[in-house]
């Protein structure tokens, strides 16, 4: 990489025709491109996350134990130091100040979440206002 910086400088590079043989295109991205599966790790989701925000944005379900599932737009998350290993992929192992999900492989603390139908908030402001339990369960 260097030393293509350095021959742009110089301007002494020679281009490269690409190979068309060899070019793809990428699939347009869809909104169920968005929908978290909880199996995968969470570096995984994290990347999926970060790679689908603004459009068409991750999301997952949280199954209330009273009333319809929730949609929740995930907004920013990070892997999380957990030391419960034997919960299944998808379930609440934090929910005081954090939000921590485990994963397939790993935990995920979710930073800033945007329930369907409201704004952007952090997990903190989502936990007060909404009852999650450790043990409820996000699809």
């Amino acid at each position: 990489m260097l030393q293509v910086v350095d021959q742009i400088a110089a301007g002494t590079i020679q281009p490269i025709e690409q190979d068309k043989s060899q070019a793809t295109k990428a699939p347009r991205l869809a909104k169920e491109h968005g929908q978290v599966n909880w199996s995968r790790s969470a570096q995984e989701i994290k990347n999926q996350v970060r790679a689908l925000h603004p459009w068409p944005r991750a999301y997952t379900d949280w199954r209330r134990a009273v009333g319809e599932p929730l949609r929740l737009i995930l907004d920013r998350v990070q892997i999380a130091e957990e030391t419960d290993s034997a919960s299944s992929p998808g379930t609440v192992v934090s929910a005081d100040q954090k939000l921590v999900i485990a994963t397939g492989n790993g935990f995920l603390s979710l930073e800033q979440i945007q329930p369907a139908g409201k704004r952007v908030m952090s997990a903190a402001d989502f936990l007060r206002g909404y009852q999650v339990r450790v043990g409820d369960v996000l699809k």
